[in-house]
């Protein structure tokens, strides 16, 4: 019966805190909300979470990081000469772009 309380169920823990009755497809469906505590896990094993950011490349939950890569610095002299961007444009490019 809707709108009275119902006795504990096996499959559901916790505190109801909303039912939604809906209809769809000539069925009827209820859709229970419930709240419960739960324990928060323990770390075992070797696992680590990884933060990526800007300032520091990754940042593990054991507090270690790993510094940027730094590429751009690495490869900047030779991306603004240009050679490696800016080509003349070959026959066939041009009997394209016609």
């Amino acid at each position: 019966m809707i709108g009275h309380p119902t006795p504990p169920h096996p499959t559901r823990r916790g505190k109801a805190l909303n039912a939604t009755v809906s209809q769809s497809g000539g069925k009827w469906f209820v859709s229970i909300q419930t709240e419960r505590e739960v324990d928060q896990p323990l770390p075992h094993g070797e696992a680590v979470g990884i933060d990526m950011g800007i300032a520091r490349f990754a940042t593990m939950s054991d507090g270690s990081y790993l510094e940027p890569l730094n590429s751009f610095k690495k490869h900047q002299k030779r991306l603004q000469s240009g050679r490696s961007m800016k080509q003349e444009p070959t026959e066939a490019t041009q009997a394209i772009a016609a």
